[in-house]
């Protein structure tokens, strides 16, 4: 009996374990060859913990010297991105790192980059790791402008008043889109939304800590029962809104995936633009003048908002989203053997790393100020080159939407927001950074931002 036990163990152990090697260790040295005779290399890979190590010591000891930048420098890239930046500055703007043992390749050219977007579809070689408008905003905006209206008044001696700009727009953003989307049901869709934030910070968490065992997902760590907690709300939640509203043309998984998408563009994209508006604004206070003339003169006092004659709003939302686009690197993974330009090949199972915020500061691409705040480089009169070919690569700046068949569908809609909500803000308000700010930019989300409002 015991023998059988035993050889029982072997014929499911043995496989098993030599699955593991293969992953662990074969596999790595498979893939990094063919990469190093194409001039692809990077950080060398160590055994299960690939480039872990090294990149935890990259931020801790980023993190003991506290490192932040002075107000006029853009050059957020070493803080939101510092293993890449590193890796960058010694393997070239191609190159391969080790999540574990799944290899991620970094790709830094612009070519590359739209290529595996443009296949970001149905049937495509790259797929995700994972799976009365107007009229709305404007409201929901005019509300907040009277609330900061009534603090500034209240403040002694005309010194204006400090507001946290990041929670006031992440706010707003929550009650426009869950207006927008869910109409009469909009307090139950933000409590949805809330709780997909919640979910969206536990997700870039578990990114953070570098190495994914498999099948953790499924243990009942505090993590994970928090995490399955919050997915039953938003499930609940959603169910319960699309059957009060009769919903019946979309499966329950294709409704979520829809509010995920309306959340991250609709909400947490559009305040995160609006906060870093702000602050470059109050640190560019010439252009928050002549943003603020053009307001008055194409919106005037009333309700009425032309924001098509916004030209200058526009340009500098564009320079925003260049400078502190919403999304510093996304990823793709290959689900076949593929070729990208420059004769690069990629075999499956490979991730694919976007890097965003590198690309925007690319002096290739964006001339030798790709590192200051230059709105006038989305000028579209006879002088300029145009928003479409403001940089040397087309469409360089809409790589902060997504790109190609599966662009972001919330473009517009933030655009549109952050456009109404700045000419608001802008007719009532001069606005400066508060003393104490520290310009140390992280994270996805918007973030805390103290500014000092002055009623004009």
């Amino acid at each position: 009996m015991g023998a059988s036990v035993v050889s029982a163990l072997a014929v499911i152990l043995v496989p098993c374990l030599w699955a593991v090697l293969v992953r662990l260790a074969w596999r790595p040295h498979a893939v990094t060859r063919p990469f190093a005779r194409q001039g692809v290399r990077g950080p060398p890979y160590r055994f299960f913990l690939g480039n872990t190590g090294e990149f935890r010591a990259m931020w801790a000891a980023a993190a003991s010297c506290g490192a932040t930048l002075d107000r006029s420098s853009h050059d957020i890239v070493p803080l939101l991105m510092l293993h890449l930046h590193a890796w960058t500055s010694r393997y070239g703007k191609v190159f391969l790192w080790w999540r574990g043992s799944t290899p991620v390749l970094s790709l830094g050219h612009y070519d590359m980059v739209r290529l595996v977007l443009a296949s970001d579809k149905a049937g495509g070689h790259f797929v995700k790791p994972v799976r009365m408008m107007a009229g709305v905003m404007a409201a929901c905006t005019g509300e907040v402008v009277r609330a900061w209206a009534a603090v500034v008044a209240a403040a002694s001696g005309g010194e204006g008043a400090v507001v946290e700009v990041g929670r006031c727009f992440r706010e707003l953003t929550a009650d426009v889109i869950s207006r927008t989307a869910f109409g009469s049901s909009y307090r139950q869709g933000k409590e949805a939304f809330l709780a997909q934030r919640e979910l969206l910070l536990d997700a870039m968490a578990a990114m953070d800590d570098g190495v994914r065992v498999p099948g953790v997902q499924y243990v009942p760590t505090r993590a994970n029962v928090r995490r399955w907690k919050l997915e039953r709300k938003v499930r609940a939640t959603l169910k319960g809104i699309s059957q009060s509203q009769r919903v019946a043309v979309m499966r329950m998984d294709e409704i979520i995936d829809e509010c995920k998408t309306f959340f991250f563009a609709g909400h947490e994209t559009t305040a995160h633009l609006l906060t870093w508006s702000m602050f470059l604004l109050a640190t560019h206070p010439e252009w928050q003048r002549r943003l603020r003339d053009e307001v008055l003169l194409e919106c005037g006092g009333g309700d009425a908002l032309n924001l098509n004659k916004l030209e200058l709003v526009t340009m500098v939302l564009y320079e925003t989203m260049r400078l502190y686009g919403p999304i510093s690197s996304i990823e793709r993974e290959a689900t076949a053997d593929v070729e990208l330009c420059s004769g690069v090949k990629v075999p499956r199972g490979t991730v694919l790393s976007l890097p965003f915020a590198m690309l925007h500061r690319d002096e290739e691409a964006w001339g030798t100020d790709a590192g200051e705040f230059n709105p006038l480089r989305f000028r579209e009169d006879g002088a300029g080159t145009g928003g479409a070919a403001a940089a040397a690569h087309p469409g360089a700046l809409m790589l902060a939407f997504s790109a190609g068949p599966r662009s972001c569908v919330g473009q517009d809609m933030a655009m549109l927001e952050a456009k109404a909500t700045l000419a608001l803000i802008l007719r009532r308000f001069t606005f400066e950074l508060a003393p104490g700010y520290v310009h140390a930019p992280a994270g996805h989300l918007a973030p805390e931002m103290h500014v000092v409002l002055k009623l004009l």
